[in-house]
Protein backbone atom coordinates (compact mmCIF):
# COMPACT_ATOMS: atom_id res chain seq x y z
CA UNK A 1 0.00 0.00 0.00
CA UNK A 2 1.31 3.62 -1.02
CA UNK A 3 1.81 6.50 1.01
CA UNK A 4 1.11 8.64 -1.68
CA UNK A 5 -2.36 10.31 -1.70
CA UNK A 6 -4.74 11.00 -4.21
CA UNK A 7 -7.30 13.79 -5.78
CA UNK A 8 -10.24 12.92 -7.74
CA UNK A 9 -12.19 15.54 -9.27
CA UNK A 10 -15.77 15.77 -8.26
CA UNK A 11 -18.88 16.67 -10.40
CA UNK A 12 -19.21 19.93 -8.45
CA UNK A 13 -15.98 20.74 -9.00
CA UNK A 14 -14.61 20.16 -5.80
CA UNK A 15 -11.73 17.32 -4.90
CA UNK A 16 -11.60 13.76 -2.91
CA UNK A 17 -8.41 13.66 -1.44
CA UNK A 18 -7.72 9.99 -0.01
CA UNK A 19 -4.77 8.73 2.46
CA UNK A 20 -4.97 4.62 3.02
CA UNK A 21 -2.44 3.24 5.36
CA UNK A 22 -1.70 -0.02 7.68
CA UNK A 23 -0.40 1.24 11.28
CA UNK A 24 0.82 -1.17 12.85
CA UNK A 25 -1.08 -0.45 16.48
CA UNK A 26 -4.74 -2.15 17.25
CA UNK A 27 -7.98 -0.18 16.63
CA UNK A 28 -8.36 1.10 20.19
CA UNK A 29 -4.92 3.05 20.59
CA UNK A 30 -5.94 4.63 16.83
CA UNK A 31 -9.05 5.64 17.93
CA UNK A 32 -7.72 6.91 20.53
CA UNK A 33 -5.39 9.12 18.69
CA UNK A 34 -7.61 10.23 15.74
CA UNK A 35 -10.53 11.53 18.51
CA UNK A 36 -9.14 11.99 22.23
CA UNK A 37 -8.43 15.59 22.79
CA UNK A 38 -5.29 15.07 24.64
CA UNK A 39 -4.06 12.83 21.82
CA UNK A 40 -4.97 15.54 19.22
CA UNK A 41 -2.56 17.71 20.74
CA UNK A 42 0.42 15.68 20.30
CA UNK A 43 0.12 15.53 16.26
CA UNK A 44 -2.50 17.83 14.29
CA UNK A 45 -4.35 19.90 16.57
CA UNK A 46 -1.68 22.53 18.05
CA UNK A 47 -1.86 23.27 21.89
CA UNK A 48 -5.54 22.87 22.67
CA UNK A 49 -8.16 20.57 21.54
CA UNK A 50 -12.02 20.25 21.97
CA UNK A 51 -14.18 17.15 20.58
CA UNK A 52 -17.70 16.85 21.80
CA UNK A 53 -18.01 13.08 20.86
CA UNK A 54 -21.90 13.46 19.38
CA UNK A 55 -22.80 14.16 16.28
CA UNK A 56 -23.32 17.92 16.05
CA UNK A 57 -20.66 18.18 19.10
CA UNK A 58 -18.32 21.24 18.83
CA UNK A 59 -14.75 20.13 17.50
CA UNK A 60 -12.01 23.05 17.98
CA UNK A 61 -8.18 22.77 17.12
CA UNK A 62 -6.01 25.64 17.92
CA UNK A 63 -3.57 25.26 15.38
CA UNK A 64 -4.17 25.32 11.59
CA UNK A 65 -5.61 28.75 12.62
CA UNK A 66 -7.95 27.75 14.74
CA UNK A 67 -10.50 24.97 13.59
CA UNK A 68 -13.95 25.70 14.98
CA UNK A 69 -15.93 22.71 13.38
CA UNK A 70 -19.06 20.05 13.70
CA UNK A 71 -19.05 16.64 14.78
CA UNK A 72 -20.81 15.26 11.08
CA UNK A 73 -20.35 11.30 11.94
CA UNK A 74 -19.27 9.43 15.07
CA UNK A 75 -18.87 5.68 15.08
CA UNK A 76 -16.62 4.37 18.18
CA UNK A 77 -13.67 3.10 17.36
CA UNK A 78 -14.53 3.06 13.07
CA UNK A 79 -15.24 6.12 11.79
CA UNK A 80 -15.47 10.20 12.81
CA UNK A 81 -15.97 12.84 10.24
CA UNK A 82 -16.00 16.76 11.37
CA UNK A 83 -15.66 19.66 9.21
CA UNK A 84 -12.17 21.23 8.21
CA UNK A 85 -12.86 25.23 8.73
CA UNK A 86 -11.99 28.04 10.36
CA UNK A 87 -13.63 31.42 10.63
CA UNK A 88 -11.56 32.55 7.60
CA UNK A 89 -11.63 29.38 4.99
CA UNK A 90 -14.06 26.50 4.28
CA UNK A 91 -11.49 23.15 3.75
CA UNK A 92 -14.57 20.91 3.72
CA UNK A 93 -15.35 17.99 5.41
CA UNK A 94 -12.75 15.31 6.64
CA UNK A 95 -12.90 11.85 7.30
CA UNK A 96 -11.16 9.14 9.43
CA UNK A 97 -12.17 5.46 8.94
CA UNK A 98 -10.80 2.31 10.48
CA UNK A 99 -10.77 -1.25 10.84
CA UNK A 100 -8.78 -3.85 11.84
CA UNK A 101 -6.32 -5.86 10.17
CA UNK A 102 -4.44 -8.81 11.12
CA UNK A 103 -1.22 -6.31 11.28
CA UNK A 104 -3.01 -3.62 13.06
CA UNK A 105 -5.53 -0.98 11.58
CA UNK A 106 -6.22 0.17 8.11
CA UNK A 107 -6.71 3.72 8.09
CA UNK A 108 -8.59 5.19 5.21
CA UNK A 109 -8.80 9.58 5.29
CA UNK A 110 -10.98 11.03 2.65
CA UNK A 111 -10.86 15.11 2.28
CA UNK A 112 -13.76 16.15 0.06
CA UNK A 113 -12.61 19.57 -0.48
CA UNK A 114 -14.84 22.23 -2.12
CA UNK A 115 -13.97 23.68 -5.86
CA UNK A 116 -11.04 26.02 -4.79
CA UNK A 117 -11.70 29.40 -5.64
CA UNK A 118 -8.27 30.32 -6.53
CA UNK A 119 -8.48 34.21 -6.22
CA UNK A 120 -8.70 33.35 -2.79
CA UNK A 121 -5.97 30.85 -2.63
CA UNK A 122 -3.76 33.16 -4.28
CA UNK A 123 -4.72 35.98 -1.37
CA UNK A 124 -4.63 33.89 1.54
CA UNK A 125 -1.08 32.35 0.31
CA UNK A 126 0.09 36.17 0.01
CA UNK A 127 -1.34 36.66 3.44
CA UNK A 128 0.29 33.80 4.83
CA UNK A 129 3.57 35.21 3.11
CA UNK A 130 3.74 32.04 0.85
CA UNK A 131 4.91 32.29 -3.13
CA UNK A 132 2.95 31.26 -5.83
CA UNK A 133 4.12 27.81 -5.49
CA UNK A 134 2.01 27.29 -2.64
CA UNK A 135 -1.38 28.93 -4.61
CA UNK A 136 -3.02 25.57 -5.87
CA UNK A 137 -4.51 24.45 -3.16
CA UNK A 138 -4.73 20.32 -3.65
CA UNK A 139 -0.69 19.39 -3.72
CA UNK A 140 -0.18 21.68 -1.11
CA UNK A 141 -3.26 20.10 0.82
CA UNK A 142 -2.17 16.83 -0.27
CA UNK A 143 1.52 17.44 1.10
CA UNK A 144 0.06 18.59 4.60
CA UNK A 145 -2.51 15.59 4.86
CA UNK A 146 0.79 13.07 4.04
CA UNK A 147 2.86 14.88 6.35
CA UNK A 148 -0.01 15.09 9.12
CA UNK A 149 -0.65 11.16 8.80
CA UNK A 150 3.14 10.63 9.26
CA UNK A 151 3.24 12.54 12.36
CA UNK A 152 -0.08 10.35 13.54
CA UNK A 153 2.02 7.54 12.92
CA UNK A 154 5.14 8.94 14.67
CA UNK A 155 2.46 9.93 17.51
CA UNK A 156 1.33 6.13 17.74
CA UNK A 157 4.85 5.10 18.35
CA UNK A 158 5.32 7.17 20.92
CA UNK A 159 7.69 9.78 18.83
CA UNK A 160 7.32 13.21 18.63
CA UNK A 161 5.31 15.33 16.02
CA UNK A 162 8.06 15.99 12.93
CA UNK A 163 5.90 18.84 11.54
CA UNK A 164 4.92 21.99 13.35
CA UNK A 165 2.44 23.80 10.58
CA UNK A 166 5.31 25.54 8.50
CA UNK A 167 6.96 23.89 5.39
CA UNK A 168 9.61 21.57 6.16
CA UNK A 169 12.55 19.99 3.82
CA UNK A 170 10.35 16.82 3.66
CA UNK A 171 6.98 18.69 3.06
CA UNK A 172 8.53 20.95 0.26
CA UNK A 173 9.54 17.58 -1.45
CA UNK A 174 6.10 15.93 -0.71
CA UNK A 175 4.40 19.15 -1.86
CA UNK A 176 6.81 19.27 -5.06
CA UNK A 177 5.68 15.91 -6.00
CA UNK A 178 2.35 16.42 -5.37
CA UNK A 179 2.76 19.45 -7.58
CA UNK A 180 3.55 16.92 -10.37
CA UNK A 181 1.15 14.56 -9.99
CA UNK A 182 -2.13 16.92 -9.45
CA UNK A 183 -1.68 20.28 -10.40
CA UNK A 184 -5.11 22.09 -10.94
CA UNK A 185 -3.28 25.50 -12.31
Amino acid sequence: MTKEGTATQTDDGGYLLRFERVLAHPIEKVWKAISDPSELTKWIAGDEAIVEPRVGGRVFMSGHGGIEATLLAYEPPRVIEYEWKTSEWDGGPIRWELSEEASGTKLMFTHRFPKPDMAEQEEMMKKMGFGPDMYDPIPRTLAGWHSLIDDLGHALDGAPATNDGRPTPAWKELHKRYIERFSTV
